[in-house]
């Protein structure tokens, strides 16, 4: 009798990057394509952390009195319930999850010039401290800067490639 070869079970991967928005179908299409193979094969569970612009306006007081508080009610709906992820998006491939991260968007005395990396690595970070969340092997950040370096910031607080 032939010895029965298992299947490996697949694992989860973060992709962090561009995908399409109901605003926006075309942008990131090359990274839900991308999603949408990995999970083709069987081998692998993709999951896409992607980015949503929360504008600050106003003088320096006032931007950096939002970044605070839009930071904080970010995180706390990040790390609540229900979770982030939804089962695909407007105009990704069906059953990728996908968690549209917002982020506050623009420079403050506090941030300086960073405040890309900086507020992205926030959000993901409050992501990555789920207790409910996969059990990612592996992070992908499709892009360098800001998203690529957030990415690479969580990826080494996990302790993964």
């Amino acid at each position: 009798m032939a010895e029965r070869i298992e299947e490996p079970s697949p694992f989860d991967v973060l992709i962090v990057g561009w995908f399409p928005s109901r605003g926006d179908p075309g942008a990131g299409r090359f990274i839900a394509d991308q999603a949408a193979a990995l999970g083709a094969t069987g081998r692998v569970r993709p999951w896409v952390a992607t980015f949503e612009a929360i504008p600050l306006f106003g003088d320096e007081r006032l931007r950096a009195a939002a970044e605070a508080v839009t930071e904080r009610h970010l995180v706390e709906a990040i790390e609540g319930d229900p979770s982030p992820f939804v089962p695909g998006g407007a105009a990704g491939p069906p059953g990728v999850p996908v968690a549209r991260l917002g982020f506050p968007a623009g420079e403050t005395r506090q941030t300086g010039a960073e405040h890309g990396l900086r507020h992205r690595e926030v959000v993901l970070d409050a992501l990555a401290r789920r207790p409910d969340r996969p059990n990612w092997r592996l992070v992908h950040g499709h892009v360098g800067y800001p998203e690529g370096a957030a990415a690479a910031r969580i990826a080494g607080r996990l302790g993964i490639p």
